[in-house]
């Protein structure tokens, strides 16, 4: 389900955080936390390894976004403009992936997660296909 009024309250803190009018405290504060709309769960995961928590600051200097993570952001808000449906399998954050990589079983996970990402063009995710993407993006 499209939650439209926090969608746009989502794109409008990526957008202000990536621009660096923000601070990364102040966009996990707006960033909202409304359940139903599994696309605000999963850019908000995606987005959070992108910046560090560690210490308050912007996206700006050696935060900056490079150009991939910049062109994934920019995905990301148009998605959020969009009244498209996220059709990702939900991320998952699982204690085990990590303690398999740590044992060097790295490979075993990176298989799991092609086999989740398989479905759609990881390239433009999150839309799940080029041509939603296509269609979507302002050329």
């Amino acid at each position: 389900m499209v939650n439209r009024h926090a969608r746009d309250t989502a794109a409008e803190a990526i957008r202000d955080f990536m621009n660096g009018s923000i601070t990364n405290r102040e966009y996990e504060r707006r960033f909202p936390t409304a359940r139903g709309d599994p696309a605000l769960w999963a850019i908000h995961t995606a987005l959070w390894s992108g910046y560090s928590d560690v210490s308050e600051h912007t996206m700006t200097g050696k935060y900056a976004l490079t150009d991939e993570g910049r062109a994934i952001v920019e995905r990301c808000v148009v998605f959020l403009r969009s009244d498209l449906e996220f059709q990702w399998p939900p991320p998952k954050f699982r204690l085990l992936y990590g303690i398999l990589r740590v044992l060097g079983l790295g490979r075993v996970v990176k298989r799991w997660e092609d086999e989740d990402m398989s479905i759609g063009d990881r390239e433009v995710w999150p839309f799940l296909k080029k041509a939603q993407y296509q269609e979507t993006c302002p050329q």
